[in-house]
């Protein structure tokens, strides 16, 4: 019997065989259950393997992505702030909304408003050739001038007695057409003829008579008619 068990006893080769096949194999498994540290590379990846729902939550920052690699399809547009410095403006259909406008050159550029100037008032120009304002409590109003914000000078008033074909006051430089030049608008007149009233402003360079002067030409006042100012505007040249 003890010679039978003896010969049936697995030798030192099958015994070093079996140890290191189960080394082998709990050596496999652990290594598949726990990864030494940086140890799966790209190499190691399968295409495709690394999905959406793999990455975690901030995983890619604006410093993975590369540039200019992403395009309007991939933007929320409402996670978008205002844009500060717009490099032209010229087709906005409003200024509405514009936040400021005091740094606009247009706006920089365009001088203020002026008050009228009232002829025959102190420091003003006189009126000539018996010519005065309307003394009408209703109706009347004085004559006067003023420059706009783009340089056109505005004539504006009913004014009385003046004989026709005369002066009636004369601008001062800077409220002139250009010089040499006159410039003949029709004007509304109460006056004893059918014809056209024509109201003309010479510009600088003629004499110092002439010159600046708003005159009243093609017409004579009825007794008691009036001649108005209003509507005569023109570019200050000289």
């Amino acid at each position: 019997m003890l010679a039978y068990v003896i010969r049936h006893r697995p030798s030192p080769a099958m015994v070093v065989a079996c140890t290191a096949l189960a080394v082998a194999l709990s050596g496999t498994g652990y290594a598949a259950l726990k990864l030494p540290r940086n140890s799966v590379g790209t190499k190691q990846l399968k295409n495709g393997a690394v999905t959406n729902k793999k990455l975690g939550r901030a995983a890619v920052t604006a410093g993975k992505v590369a540039r200019n690699s992403l395009t309007g399809t991939q933007i929320n547009e409402g996670t978008l702030g205002t844009v500060f410095n717009a490099i032209h403006a010229s087709s906005a259909d409003r200024a509405t909304n514009a936040t400021s406008a005091t740094t606009a050159t247009t706006a920089q550029n365009l001088a203020a408003p002026e008050a009228f100037h009232n002829v025959g008032a102190t420091g003003e120009p006189a009126f000539r050739n018996s010519w005065q304002n309307n003394a009408m409590t209703t109706y009347g109003y004085p004559a006067g001038f003023y420059k706009d914000r783009v340089g056109v000078v505005h004539l504006v008033g009913r004014i009385v007695n003046g004989s026709g074909n005369s002066v009636i006051f004369q601008l001062p430089a800077g409220y002139r057409p250009a010089a040499g030049k006159s410039t003949s608008l029709p004007a509304a007149c109460e006056c004893t003829t059918a014809q056209t009233t024509i109201v003309s402003i010479q510009g600088s360079g003629f004499s110092a008579a002439a010159d600046g002067s708003v005159s009243m030409t093609n017409g004579v006042l009825s007794a008691g008619g009036s001649l108005w100012l209003d509507g005569i505007s023109f570019l200050a040249q000289s």
